[in-house]
């Protein structure tokens, strides 16, 4: 059960973390005890099987695709799609190295 002490930990820092914002930031205390709670409630009953929130299967099989699709792909395509927006600011840099020419982006 590695993703069962996994998640164990995240909650741990979670609690943690809420503890220190609200330490640091008095006012910030109890709105992020019940937050932190309502989270630990929807996870539980989400773990239970008794609530799960409208469209959250859907939301993580788009995130699986999504992670499979870039997966899939080579470097050379995965710097092209993230340096579009480099290229759209950047008029005049347009090229990148592949083989020891340059090749333009788009």
């Amino acid at each position: 059960m590695p993703e069962v002490s996994f998640i164990l930990i995240l909650f741990v820092l979670t609690a943690v973390y809420c503890l220190w914002m609200g330490y640091r930031h008095r006012w910030l205390l109890w709105p992020l005890v019940f937050a932190y709670l309502f989270r630990t409630l929807l996870f539980i009953l989400d773990y239970t099987r008794v609530f799960r929130p409208p469209g959250s299967t859907a939301d993580g099989a788009r995130f699986i695709r999504h992670a499979d699709e870039f997966a899939s792909r080579d470097w050379y395509t995965l710097l092209i799609i993230y340096l579009y927006s480099i290229r759209a600011t950047m008029r005049g840099w347009g090229y990148i190295s592949k083989g020891g020419r340059r090749v333009p982006i788009f």
